[in-house]
């Protein structure tokens, strides 16, 4: 596909949101209830990883979510520091459609490299979400925009089945919105400081340890 024949992001986004899709059509099929073993096959989610992590923490977000974005940075110094951890980002877009045009960009955006970058430009970048703000935080973290495009079309389909599946999951956890964090076996379900985060990573660290006893 060419880049004169992509359409303009406001155009995708209105496509995307209104096509037929595993998004827009949650309401009317009843998934498979998820396995234990569910959550931690990222699938198309992006993932963040040491070579020799020993603990997984699934992270759901929204980038338009207040508290997310209040945390972001807090939360991103215990990823930055721990060189023990295997981060899942499940974007689960609750706060409309340009939360699912945002979380459809960031999850492409790992096609090309950038997810993290573009993950906190985008939760740094003031709502709404809409095209300005998004190519904005593009820019910031040094994501090109129109092979954003093109991977975003070309992906659609398994992105919004991935958004789906993150859904799926939130909902069989019982977790009630956003932020909410699974480390290890453990759900903290809402915003985590530093501090908290990181008390959260020695419980489970240690649990693990136990176990294994």
């Amino acid at each position: 596909m060419s880049l004169r024949s992509l359409p303009s992001l406001a155009a995708l986004a209105l496509s995307l949101v209104n096509a037929p899709s595993a998004v827009a059509q949650k309401d009317f099929a009843v998934p498979a209830a998820p396995s234990r073993a569910d959550f931690f096959v990222p699938g198309l989610a992006p993932v963040r990883q040491s070579p020799r992590y020993n603990l997984t923490i699934i992270y759901f977000f929204d980038y338009q979510c207040p508290a997310c974005r209040k945390y972001t940075s807090q939360v991103s110094s215990v990823f930055d520091q721990d060189r023990g951890l295997r981060i899942i980002y499940r974007d689960t877009p609750i706060f409309g459609p340009n939360s699912i045009v945002a979380a459809r960009l960031a999850i492409a955006s790992q096609f090309q490299g950038r997810h993290e970058a573009f993950h906190r430009a985008l939760m740094a970048e003031r709502p709404p979400l809409i095209e300005p703000a998004l190519r904005h935080a593009a820019a910031v973290a040094r994501v090109d925009w129109p092979r954003l495009l093109r991977d975003l079309a070309a992906h659609r389909a398994a992105i919004d089945r991935q958004i789906e599946q993150n859904e799926n999951l939130s909902e069989a956890a019982g977790i009630s919105g956003t932020p909410a964090f699974i480390v290890g076996k453990s759900l903290s379900n809402g915003a985590l400081s530093r501090a908290a985060l990181l008390a959260e990573i020695v419980d489970a660290r240690r649990a693990a340890r136990k176990r294994r006893r």
